[in-house]
């Protein structure tokens, strides 16, 4: 009798280990897809802080990664904005990173409550370089849509001279760039707004005198996103 359940009881063990073994090995091949979706170089989160060498801020609009859904996945992944680097960075453990190609397109809606939706877009540099980045949708319509990216730059350590102060090496806020996409144009490329009010204007060409009497008849200012909203709705409902 004690024979018996001795041997019931490896049975039963080796069945056990056996199921525990399958779903380990489904669980690693499953999470090594999920990894393989958005690439395989992976980096520590903290790697800028080697990087830059810098003890004030951070080059993400959010340090701490935020639950956001990618294209239609039902999963949900964390990810953070380096707007420094213009890159969507996805947290696959812990301790490893990676950072999204901004070549393919990626509609990132974050679940934080705020609904904020992110797009990996192209667009022309005042160099004429094609450069790839991630995009805040500010407003989307039938013939347009609006983005906005929040941008930083890195400020190396300036030491003291005379009477300046020195200053550590850190992060900043600049000025915020705003795009617009015209769906109507085959490119599908975001563009640039210009900031200054003549280029601005410049911008609609033939439209350049209209637009000029548009906004100042009604105050409206290029700096602010629902004046954006406001004249390139009357823009493109013309």
């Amino acid at each position: 009798m004690r024979n018996f359940c001795n041997s019931k009881r490896r049975i039963l063990q080796t069945a056990l280990g056996c199921l525990f073994a399958v779903f380990c090995f489904e669980s690693m091949c499953a999470q090594q897809l999920r990894n393989e979706e958005f690439g395989t170089v992976y980096y520590e989160p903290n790697l800028y802080k080697t990087k830059y060498k810098a003890l004030n801020g951070s080059p993400y609009l959010d340090e701490a990664f935020t639950a956001a859904r990618i294209n239609d996945r039902d999963e949900t992944h964390f990810v953070r904005f380096d707007a420094v680097e213009g890159v969507v960075e996805v947290q696959l453990a812990e301790d490893r990173v990676i950072a999204l190609d901004n070549s393919i397109p990626y509609t990132i809606t974050l679940l934080n409550g705020t609904d904020q939706v992110y797009e990996t877009h192209e667009y022309i540099n005042p160099k004429g370089d094609k450069v790839s980045t991630f995009l805040q949708v500010v407003h989307s319509s039938e013939n347009y849509t609006l983005f906005v990216r929040e941008n930083k730059k890195y400020f190396k350590e300036v030491k003291a001279q005379g009477y300046a102060a020195a200053e550590p090496a850190g992060f900043k806020k600049t000025q915020a760039q705003f795009y617009i996409r015209d769906k109507r144009s085959a490119s599908g490329s975001a563009v640039p707004l210009p900031g200054k009010s003549k280029e601005f204007r410049e911008f609609f060409e033939n439209d350049a005198g209209r637009m000029k009497s548009y906004i100042k008849a009604n105050k409206l200012s290029i700096s602010e996103s629902e004046d954006l909203i406001a004249i390139f709705d009357y823009y493109f409902g013309r």
